[in-house]
Parts: C-alpha cells; structure tokens; sequence
C-alpha cells in the first residue's frame, strides 16, 4: 500500500490486466436486454427512441446540423489620435436581443477600456458590466464573458475608451455577439 494516500500501489502489470465490466438495465441480471455492454476495448449499446423503438440500421436516427440562429454582430470602431486622459465612446444599438455578447479593444500605449450596457431602451442610464486596463507588453484586452446576461432590443452597448498614455493614440474595439 501507498502509505501517503492508502491506495494500492499501482505498476505497468497492473494497467495491462484487461476488465469485463457489463453495464445493464433493469432487473435482468444474465444482461440480455442490456442497453450497454463494455467489452475488451469495446462498448455495445442499444439505443432507443422516446417510442421505445430500438435505434438501428433499419431505424436510423436522425441528425441535423443548422447554423446559428441570428444575424452576427461584429461592429468595429477606430478612436483617431485620442489625446491623453481623454474618453472615446464605441457605441452599438441592438436591433433585436442580442446574445453572446464579447469585446476585444486595443491601443498601442496605456489604455482602459469599460464595458457598459444601457438599464433600457434610450434610458441614457448605463450599468457597468466590466473594467480593462492594457499595457504597452499587452496592448490587447477581451472582455470574454462566461454566460452573459441578454441585452435587449434598443439597448446601447458602449465601451469607453480612455487613453492613459502621455500622448495622443488611436484606440480601437469591436463589438461582437449574435442578434436573435
């Protein structure tokens, strides 16, 4: 035993044993009717439609594959020669709800970049979603958002471009998602 962890001490001739492992459904111990069944290297199942009809090459399951739904929003902005501590707004208006929603910014000097999402349509009030700073050895920012929250038709999405270098820059951000 592997005193550290208690486990059994594990060696090449242990991974070269081969395992009959039998998966099986209900009450039917001898695994007839098993809708899996792993073997040496191989696993046999039974799949079966929400009828009960067995999948096979006589019943076939359908597959489709479809693109997206939504029209892909992928709108850039170029903020020319901002001077330094002065703000440049991107601004996007949804046309339907838009989903996905993603930026990428970058400047060639110092920079923060704040993502911000309108409360509601033409409100002219904006909730902060995010904060970015670049550097010179990063000059690129993406504000990669794990699960964001739908933004709705009419909504402006904006960022605001700040440039903190000691001299005029240009700065730039795209603005991209999924309008469904």
């Amino acid at each position: 035993m592997d005193y550290n962890s208690a486990l059994p001490i594990r060696s090449k001739q242990d991974l070269d044993e081969r395992t009959l492992v039998k998966i099986q459904s209900g009450d039917n111990p001898d695994g007839s009717d098993a809708t899996a069944l792993v073997t040496d290297k191989q696993v046999h199942t039974k799949i079966f439609q929400s009828d009960g009809m067995e999948i096979s090459e006589q019943n076939p399951l359908p597959v489709f594959t479809t693109e997206s739904s939504g029209n892909e929003v992928e709108d850039y902005n170029e903020s020319v020669d901002v001077a330094p501590n002065v703000n440049a707004n991107h601004d996007y208006v949804t046309q339907s709800d838009f989903k996905q929603l993603n930026v990428e910014a970058s400047a060639s000097g110092k920079a923060r970049f704040e993502l911000q999402v309108e409360t509601a349509a033409s409100s002219g009030t904006f909730e902060t979603r995010g904060v970015k700073f670049n550097s010179t050895a990063n000059p690129n920012v993406k504000f990669s958002i794990g699960n964001p929250k739908r933004v709705a038709s009419g909504v402006t999405i904006r960022i605001v471009k700040t440039n903190l270098d000691e001299q005029a820059q240009s700065i730039y951000s795209t603005i991209n998602g999924i309008e469904v």
